[in-house]
C-alpha cells in the first residue's frame, strides 16, 4: 500500500516529487484506501506498505505512523 500526494508530483520528475513529498504514509495522502480494502474484501494474502521518501522526521517515526494505520484499518496486531 503506497499513497501519495497527486499535488506535490506535478510538473516534477522523480526526484523533485521525492523531494516534495510526494510519496506518504497511508492515510496521508490521496488514494483512496475505503474503497482499494472494499476491492480486497476477502483477500488473505500479504499487504505490503512502501514509503518511498518518508513524511515524517525520521524513518522510526514513519514506521510507527504506518503501523498505527495498518492496525486501525486492517485489523492487524
Amino acid at each position: 500500500m503506497k499513497d501519495i500526494r497527486r499535488q506535490a508530483g506535478v510538473g516534477r520528475d522523480y526526484r523533485a516529487a521525492g523531494a516534495a513529498h510526494v510519496w506518504t504514509e497511508p492515510g496521508r495522502g490521496d488514494v483512496d484506501f475505503a474503497s482499494v480494502l472494499q476491492a480486497l474484501y476477502g483477500f488473505d494474502g500479504w499487504y505490503v506498505v512502501e514509503v518511498d521518501v518518508p513524511d515524517q522526521p525520521t524513518a522510526k517515526e514513519c514506521a510507527r505512523v504506518s503501523a498505527e494505520w495498518v492496525r486501525a484499518h486492517l485489523g492487524v496486531e
